[in-house]
């Protein structure tokens, strides 16, 4: 009883297949087992566990040397270590592969690619998803239009489209259309045959008088049958306007009388406005004799403080013109401006026309 029991201990911590090189228990004392059917036995057979009947039952097994195992329907001698393919005859089948190396035939699965290809410009190994761009060549040139690539549709199949009615060129910076259908918003730089969407004049800030007349003074209108560049009724002018040439003559009958009785001849008792005198002129009616004196302006004329010399008017021949002004021209508001005879004119002059030009500061 205590055999029966090593040994039923013995074959539960054998493998699968136990092989009998040689018959050291008798088959009737193993068919004693409950679980153990031998029939017609042989040498060289083992002893193989059959789920079915859940009987250990006995089969033929390999040549006694332990080559009872087969790989790929090549028997291998398992008392020897397996040094590499060589000892296996391998072959491809449907389904899988059977060997380790230069394997010509279909791969079911694999982790990658070994050699990455390119799809449209982008390396593909087949370890990851990849996003084909359209185009994906790199072009850094400025000298040519580009343009740019619409779809036919939405989606992300839809066909592409392009078009040379809308371009850019990098060098310039400029987007070109023929058109534009709708509002545009934002400010442009320039205007060419537009129509602003604004009267109010402060859009046109920047704008010189000098365009505005290069514009205006071919517009015409009409009041009273009276053509205007602007306005619709003639303007009144009130006040000063700079850089608007005036003058301001004096005749002097009898300057020898004028000088005896007063060596100072008021021309303009009170300035306006702040003023500079740019040309004075003289004329006598007898050219064979002078006039010499100064054109100044002082606080006052009644008293003639702080005097300043604008400029000389002695004649020659008769006459003078000048625009230096080599004394103060620049008038302030509130002065009075006046003659001063040097000495007295010759009686043979009988009348002296002076003249003085000035601006508005």
């Amino acid at each position: 009883m205590f055999k029966h029991l090593l040994l039923t201990l013995l074959l539960l911590a054998l493998p699968i297949q136990l092989v009998f090189a040689q018959a050291n228990w008798s088959p009737s004392q193993i068919d004693e087992l409950d679980d153990v059917v031998i029939t017609s036995v042989a040498d060289n057979e083992v002893l193989t566990w059959d789920a079915a009947t859940s009987k250990w039952t006995n089969q033929a097994g390999g040549a006694g040397s332990g080559d009872n195992v087969t790989v790929n329907s090549t028997a291998i001698d398992t008392t020897a270590n397996i040094k590499d393919s060589t000892d296996i005859t391998w072959a491809i089948t449907d389904g899988g592969v059977g060997g380790p190396d230069d394997i010509a035939g279909t791969v079911v699965q694999a982790p990658k690619l070994t050699t990455a290809r390119a799809i449209n410009g982008t390396d593909f190994d087949g370890s990851a998803n990849i996003t084909i761009p359209v185009n994906n060549i790199l072009d850094n040139s400025t000298s040519a239009d580009y343009w740019p690539l619409w779809t036919m549709g939405q989606g992300t199949d839809a066909q592409a489209y392009t078009s040379t009615g809308l371009t850019y060129n990098p060098g310039s910076g400029l987007l070109s259309a023929i058109g534009f259908s709708g509002p545009l918003t934002g400010n442009a730089s320039t205007v060419t045959n537009g129509v602003y969407t604004t009267n109010d004049i402060s859009a046109l800030a920047a704008t010189t008088s000098a365009q505005l007349y290069g514009v205006l003074s071919d517009e015409t209108g009409s009041d009273s049958g009276t053509p205007l560049a602007v306005f619709n009724q003639a303007p009144a002018i009130d006040g000063n306007i700079k850089n608007t040439p005036h003058r301001l003559r004096a005749t002097i009958i009898d300057p020898l009388s004028v000088q005896t009785e007063d060596n100072e001849v008021c021309l303009w008792d009170e300035t306006d406005a702040a003023l500079t005198i740019t040309k004075i002129t003289v004329a006598l009616d007898a050219t064979t004799n002078e006039v010499a004196g100064d054109l100044k302006f002082a606080d006052t004329f009644t008293a003639l403080a702080n005097p300043v010399v604008i400029e000389t008017f002695d004649t020659t021949s008769g006459v003078r013109s000048d625009s230096s002004m080599s004394g103060d021209a620049t008038v302030p508001a509130g002065k009075a401006i006046y003659l001063s005879f040097d000495s007295a004119p010759n009686t043979a002059i009988h009348q002296m026309v002076v003249t003085v030009y000035w601006d508005y500061d």
